[in-house]
C-alpha cells in the first residue's frame, strides 16, 4: 500500500493547511512529535490533544465527571515520544479525500492549548487503493 509523509509546523494553537492535491487514505499514524517538550512541559505532566477535523475517528476525553468526543485526534502526553503507542487513525469514510488539514491543539481538558513554541508533526498517511 503506497504512502505519504506530511510534516506539519505550527507555532499557534490552531492553523490550516490546503493540501496540493487530495489523498484518498485508508489511516493517519503520528510517527513524530516534539509538542510537549518544545512547549515546555517536560516536567510537568502535560498531556495535549492534536485534533484534526478531517479525520474521523473519536477520541472521547473523560475529566471532572464531563466527557467529550474529540474526532480525529492524537493523544500527546508528558512522556517522551513513543512510537510503539498507538497513534494511528482509520478512515472511516475512505471515499472522501482528505484536501486539508484544519489542526488544533486542546490540553487534556478540551480547552484550546497555549502554544509558546514553535513545533513540528509528521503524519505518515496511507494511501486508499479501491
Amino acid at each position: 500500500m503506497d504512502s505519504k509523509s506530511i510534516l506539519i509546523l505550527m507555532s499557534s494553537n490552531a492553523e490550516k493547511f490546503n493540501l496540493q492535491q487530495s489523498i484518498h487514505w485508508s489511516s493517519a499514524t503520528l510517527e513524530r512529535c516534539n509538542l510537549v517538550y518544545t512547549n515546555g512541559h517536560n516536567n510537568d505532566q502535560q498531556n495535549y490533544i492534536v485534533h484534526i477535523d478531517q479525520m474521523p475517528e473519536e477520541l472521547l476525553t473523560c475529566s471532572a465527571g464531563a466527557a467529550q468526543d474529540r474526532v480525529g485526534s492524537f493523544f500527546v502526553g508528558a512522556e517522551p515520544f513513543n512510537p510503539h503507542e498507538h497513534q494511528t487513525l482509520a478512515n472511516t469514510c475512505p471515499s472522501k479525500a482528505l484536501e486539508q488539514l484544519d489542526v488544533k491543539v486542546y490540553n487534556a481538558d478540551g480547552t484550546l492549548a497555549t502554544i509558546t513554541n514553535p513545533f513540528h508533526l509528521k503524519l505518515k498517511i496511507k494511501k486508499h487503493v479501491p
